[in-house]
């Protein structure tokens, strides 16, 4: 699977709908585009917080890019 459609998944989970919804644009222009086709099993923390940095996106992006981030790869397990 990956990382696109474990977003897809997590943005259908009933909880985190409205978050998914609201955050897609960021997440996408900040984590799926450039990476969204990399197998969801490689994704880490310290693989996130390098996007994230190689990103160049203020902080007011990334920050809550992380919190959903990590909110998926805690739901997906």
């Amino acid at each position: 699977m990956t990382i696109n459609e474990l977003y897809q998944r997590f943005s259908q989970a009933k909880e985190w709908q409205r978050l998914a919804c609201v955050m897609r644009s960021r997440v996408s222009d900040i984590i799926l585009k450039p990476h969204g086709e990399t197998d969801a099993d490689t994704l880490t923390r310290d693989r996130l917080t390098e996007w994230l940095t190689e990103s160049r996106r203020h902080e007011t992006d990334t920050v809550p890019v992380a919190s959903v981030s990590n909110h998926m790869m805690t739901w997906a397990g």
